[in-house]
């Protein structure tokens, strides 16, 4: 199954990296800042991981990016393990919330489920 993946998060390397390698059986990994994603409108994506750690209002950012790609499904990474953050991003219509501690192969585990989860799903009101 090949897959157009988009990672959005600071510009450094290992994330990127990290992320190609785990990726590669599944798709394509294309790489934005959250400055330069709205350039990436154009494009579609079935799945879109997002770095918890790069955003200021992970809520709203997903739900912009819900807007823009709204059969794509939005995975969050995340250093911390607040559960108010991780239920914030589940109501703005994320579908999974992962720890960066992960071993790989619990993010290929966690990225392979969530692009076989059929859309549309329900997605919570916006409040």
């Amino acid at each position: 199954m090949e897959s157009s993946v988009l990672f959005i998060g600071d510009a450094g390397e290992y994330w990127p990296t990290r992320l190609t390698e785990v990726l590669r059986p599944l798709g394509k990994l294309d790489v934005s800042t959250i400055e330069a994603w709205p350039s990436r409108s154009g494009e579609t994506y079935s799945l879109i991981i997002l770095d918890a750690s790069s955003m200021t209002d992970l809520p709203s950012f997903i739900r912009r990016v819900l807007v823009r790609q709204p059969n794509a499904k939005v995975v969050v990474l995340s250093a911390t393990s607040d559960w108010e953050l991780g239920r914030e991003a589940f109501q703005a219509g994320a579908i999974d919330f992962i720890p960066k501690s992960s071993t790989d192969r619990e993010l290929w585990t966690a990225f392979h489920t969530a692009l076989l989860v059929h859309l549309p799903l329900k997605r919570l009101p916006h409040r």
